[in-house]
């Protein structure tokens, strides 16, 4: 017994709801509207079929250049080129094509309504490579780094927004992202060509964001790049009766700085480390694994204030 909301999904249609239900009832109807789709073709720049490649669906929004990102990916090996999706809600729209060899390049953009779309062509071109290796301040390679492609206008601040990274690029930049290896070489393929940013990100050692300019089917040498470690906190999580706080996080905010914060997971025995910190004053919090929602709004009494500096270790 009891009222129950309740919500229909089907592959090609919207979400349909069903309002307050009281169990028992009969005869409920729910009405759910035919999605739209897109159809195309993807072909080179000399008009020849690319058989295998990935489609990536993306939202254009009034008011912002910036897409947003769907979560919709679809994979396709025809020999003609030819895509269909549909699974559309109507809405405004942009394609983003990937295939090995080739440059990451977007479509045209167009309106979905209950219909589907035809003609939405793309064409891709050689890209272009990038190779270098990341090293330390004493010229030790660092093994592990992550760089990934990014636009002229990213910088570091992006990063430091509620939804951080999930937001993706300001000039849409189509993302590469390779790791380095134990000799800290990196070789990015396929890259779009023309002027951008690579990131370097490691777990121990500060972002660095550099220019690069790419060139269709050529390989750019960005030789050694210097990376620096930031600073390290470490210490223990224990109750106020002195009992070890196994399994919950502890997460370090930057104050003033935007919502700057990483979060640790506690081990076994309540010892925690967060490293590759910019100087600055940041609150520390530990909460047990029953209340780790509550991180954002901590007690002040359960929350420490802490200076750190780049490349300086503190206990906490």
């Amino acid at each position: 017994e009891g009222v129950y909301g309740l919500s229909a999904q089907a592959e090609g249609f919207t979400n349909g709801r069903g309002g307050r239900v009281e169990a028992g009832q009969e005869d409920i109807e729910i009405i759910m509207q035919r999605n739209g789709g897109v159809s195309g073709r993807v072909t080179t720049a000399n008009n020849q079929n690319v058989q295998e490649f990935q489609i990536e669906v993306l939202r254009t929004r009034r008011g912002s250049q910036q897409y947003g990102l769907t979560g919709q990916t679809y994979s396709f090996n025809k020999n003609d080129g030819m895509f269909e999706i549909n699974d559309l809600g109507p809405g405004n729209y942009v394609l983003l094509a990937r295939s090995k060899g080739y440059e990451p390049n977007y479509s045209s953009g167009f309106r979905v309504s209950r219909d589907r779309i035809d003609g939405v062509d793309i064409i891709l071109d050689k890209g272009g490579n990038v190779t270098g290796q990341i090293v330390s301040e004493s010229g030790k390679p660092i093994k592990g780094a992550i760089i990934t492609t990014r636009g002229t206008e990213f910088n570091l601040e992006n990063l430091n927004t509620l939804f951080g990274s999930s937001l993706g690029d300001p000039n849409n930049m189509p993302q590469a992202k390779t790791r380095t290896d134990a000799n800290g070489m990196f070789t990015l393929e396929d890259v779009v060509p023309g002027d951008l940013k690579l990131h370097i990100q490691h777990q121990t050692h500060l972002d660095l964001l550099i220019p690069a300019h790419i060139v269709s089917d050529n390989t750019t040498d960005m030789g050694k790049i210097q990376i620096y470690a930031g600073g390290s906190i470490y210490g223990v999580a224990k109750t106020i009766q002195g009992d070890i706080v196994a399994g919950g996080t502890v997460t370090v905010t930057r104050q003033n700085g935007g919502f700057f914060h990483k979060t640790v997971t506690l081990d076994a025995k309540g010892r925690f480390q967060i490293d590759g910190l910019a100087t600055g004053n940041y609150d520390i919090v530990a909460t047990a694994a029953a209340n780790e929602a509550t991180f954002l709004f901590p007690s002040e009494a359960d929350k420490q204030s802490i200076y750190i500096e780049t490349g300086s270790t503190k206990e906490v």
